[in-house]
């Protein structure tokens, strides 16, 4: 069985603890534990200034009433870094308040004979690693909608904007936080919603990539012909939300009356 390669650094004083957590994590099967023992606050931010650390333990006993001052100085010297408290139920406030600044978990030191802090940090570890490929993830969509010359959209499930790229939002005349929260529907010509609405239930009830030609109302209230093709988020567990593609037609020659389905075709 692959194991990980973590590096920990324990803030601690107690030198029962220090043992009594240096064999819980040695007696763990599928974590190999480089760790570093560090008896002050200061001793620890040296050791994460010098050392490739991965994961923290930090007893509140020993960094006190300054427990979320000293996470968030962790955090801005290795923001990647996992920072696991140690402590009792009575420090519920200085828990709190190293969560709300980036503190990763809790573990009660009367249970640490357990098993309970070997599978925080494997699991805290594992989120980590899951959060990084989906920060890339993310990364990467974000620099080809940055680069597409076509306007992309993408919505939540119930059609509400949750991201658009700088073509769209230039083709529109506005900001992408002006959009944010909208309908997907809303800048769409009123003479055309209905119809859009109903086009995309009907290519969402067979799961079908969705084509149609539309008139957008600018900022400024001009309006925009354009071409829409839309498709959906999904994976094993269902539909997650809407991507939408417009293509900007305005140098297309248009042959309908103004109140008619749109057709048009290239000069």
């Amino acid at each position: 069985m692959n194991k990980e390669n973590i590096d920990i650094l324990l803030i601690e004083n107690d030198r029962v603890l220090i043992n009594q957590i240096c064999v819980s994590l040695n007696n763990e099967p599928k974590l190999v534990a480089k760790i570093t023992v560090a008896r002050t606050v200061e001793l620890a931010i040296n050791v994460i200034d010098n050392a490739s650390v991965d994961v923290v333990l930090l007893d509140l006993s020993v960094s006190k009433t300054e427990s979320s001052d000293v996470v968030r100085n962790m955090l801005e010297l290795v923001p990647s870094l996992i920072v696991i408290m140690l402590g009792n139920k009575d420090d519920n406030m200085l828990i709190q308040q190293c969560l709300a600044v980036g503190a990763s978990a809790f573990v009660e030191t009367s249970h640490l004979e357990e098993s309970w802090l070997g599978q925080v940090i494997s699991f805290n570890h594992l989120l980590a690693k899951a959060n990084k490929l989906q920060a890339v993830s993310q990364a990467k969509f974000n620099a080809v909608c940055k680069v597409s010359t076509l306007g992309i959209l993408v919505s939540d499930v119930f059609g509400n904007i949750t991201y658009t790229n700088h073509a769209y939002q230039t083709l529109l005349g506005t900001d992408g936080e002006t959009l944010l929260g909208q309908h997907w529907a809303t800048q769409i010509h009123q003479l055309d919603r209905l119809r859009l609405e109903k086009e995309w239930r009907e290519a969402m009830q067979i799961q079908k990539v969705f084509h149609s030609n539309l008139r957008l109302i600018r900022h400024d209230e001009s309006i925009c012909q354009a071409h829409m093709t839309g498709s959906f988020i999904l994976d094993g567990s269902g539909l997650h939300g809407h991507v939408r593609v417009i293509e900007d037609l305005s140098d297309c020659f248009w042959d309908q009356a103004p109140n008619d389905p749109i057709q048009y075709s290239v000069n």
